[in-house]
């Protein structure tokens, strides 16, 4: 993974680069992410108080 984030740090051709490379970052921690996460409904909260325009969330 490491190689991968020093390889993305020219210029994406564009956004859509981008985002592929953040999901693929993003698929890669959470396939190895096995821990509870303590105080998400609290992390939740100020995360749409914060991002809440912009943070989309089917739950």
């Amino acid at each position: 993974m490491r190689d991968s984030i020093d390889r993305s740090k020219a210029a994406f051709q564009s956004e859509e680069a981008l985002m592929k490379l953040l999901f693929q970052a993003q698929d890669h921690i959470t396939n190895k992410w096995n821990k509870t996460v303590f105080n998400w409904n609290k992390t939740l909260a100020q995360l749409m108080i914060i991002f809440g325009d912009c943070l989309k969330l089917n739950l």
